[in-house]
């Protein structure tokens, strides 16, 4: 079940003094510049990925890296935005992690630092353009969604994610998380503002 398109809309409309000014300077560069890590084989067993997409989303784990300031901004935003509360925040930055899903899928944590992880409802892992495309899913975010999924477009999308590794910091020294906090909250309200159209028409 997806949040309430009103509740999203009033969510995603809550102002945030410099958006308006990045949106004319940065509108273009966060949609090809929107990622978080680099594409990687991972240590976990091939068969506990879900690659399919029909995934239990009725409560979603995110493992992240929240030592980067523009991941942090990501995940605090979607965190707002989550108004049924189905989305637990996991950091994976802190020295001591410890986590028993993790490693009983043979996870490491440097396998998580590099790549955003999320453990399905139904104990199955997604990484990577995969994991996004199923968080902004079940917020019903569908754009954002779509751009992660598995368009004809992935092969850009699986090259953007790794390129951003590598400059992510530099770019957050340009205060490129407030380009992301802008560009979740647009897309916010154009799917509240869709949903409502389609609900006006009926």
């Amino acid at each position: 079940m997806q949040s309430a398109p009103w509740t999203l809309a009033a969510r995603a409309a809550i102002p945030t003094d410099d958006w308006d000014l990045l949106a004319d300077a940065h509108g273009t560069v966060a949609a090809r510049l929107m990622t978080l890590a680099p594409i990687h084989e991972s240590g976990a067993k091939k068969s506990s990925y879900n690659t399919d997409m029909q995934a239990d989303a009725s409560k979603l784990r995110i493992y992240h890296d929240r030592s980067c300031p523009i991941c942090r901004a990501e995940m605090e935003e979607l965190k707002y935005l989550d108004a049924d509360g189905r989305l637990e925040l996991v950091d994976c930055s802190v020295a001591d992690f410890s986590d028993t899903d993790t490693r009983d899928a043979g996870l490491a944590r440097e396998d998580l630092m590099s790549a955003l992880h999320v453990l399905d409802g139904d104990g199955q892992w997604h990484q990577g353009p995969d994991a996004f495309a199923l968080v902004y899913a079940s917020l019903g975010i569908e754009r954002m969604a779509a751009l992660w999924g598995r368009g004809p477009w992935r092969p850009v999308v699986n090259l953007g994610y790794r390129l951003f590794a590598i400059s992510r910091r530099f770019l957050a020294l340009l205060g490129f998380e407030h380009v992301v906090r802008w560009m979740i909250r647009r897309e916010a309200r154009a799917a509240a503002e869709r949903a409502d159209a389609c609900q006006t028409k009926r």
